[in-house]
C-alpha cells in the first residue's frame, strides 16, 4: 500500500506504528484532542492497513541479527574465495571472528616483570590509573555534525 495521501492520516499511522496511543497520534497528526474521534480514526480501513504495513516494514528491519551477519560475511568471504580476492577474504574472515568474539584486542600495559615486585595495594592503584585513563578517552570521544565519530 502506497504513502496515505492524507498527509495527517499517514503521520498518525507512523505515529501508530511508533506505539504511541491512538489518542497521542492523534495530537501529533495536527488534529485537535479528541479521544473518541481518534478512536474512530483507528477503525478507518486504510490506516489500518497501512498500520499493519509499516510494522511489518519495522518486523524486517529489525530482523538483522549477530546470525545474520554472520552468514553475510561468510558469502562475502565465499565471494572473495571464488573471485580469489585475499584481501576480501581475510575481511570477511576478520569480521566474522569479532561477530563472534572470537578476536579479541589484547594490550600490554606495562615493562617486563614490571607488575613483579608490586604489592596488592600497589597493583590495585595502577589497575585503578589505567582505568580512569581508559574512561577518560571515551569520554573526550565525540559525535561530530555528519554522525562521525572524532577524538
Amino acid at each position: 500500500m502506497p504513502i496515505l495521501r492524507n498527509q495527517r492520516h499517514e503521520l498518525f499511522a507512523l505515529e501508530v506504528t511508533k506505539g504511541k496511543s491512538a489518542a497521542r497520534a492523534y495530537e501529533v497528526a495536527g488534529f485537535v484532542p479528541h479521544r473518541q474521534n481518534a478512536a474512530r480514526l483507528m477503525t478507518n480501513e486504510n490506516i489500518r492497513r497501512r498500520v499493519v504495513e509499516l510494522q511489518a516494514i519495522a518486523a524486517k528491519r529489525a530482523e538483522v541479527t549477530v546470525e545474520s551477519l554472520i552468514d553475510e560475511a561468510e558469502e562475502a568471504r565465499l565471494l572473495a574465495i571464488a573471485n580469489r580476492n585475499p584481501n576480501a577474504m581475510v575481511s570477511a574472515t576478520t569480521l566474522k571472528a569479532k561477530l563472534t568474539g572470537k578476536l579479541v584486542k589484547r594490550l600490554e600495559v606495562g615493562e617486563p616483570n614490571e607488575f613483579k615486585n608490586m604489592t596488592e595495594q600497589e597493583l590495585r592503584q595502577f589497575i585503578a590509573r589505567a582505568d580512569a585513563d581508559i574512561a577518560g578517552e571515551q569520554a573526550t570521544t565525540t559525535a561530530t555534525h555528519d554522525g562521525s565519530r572524532a577524538k
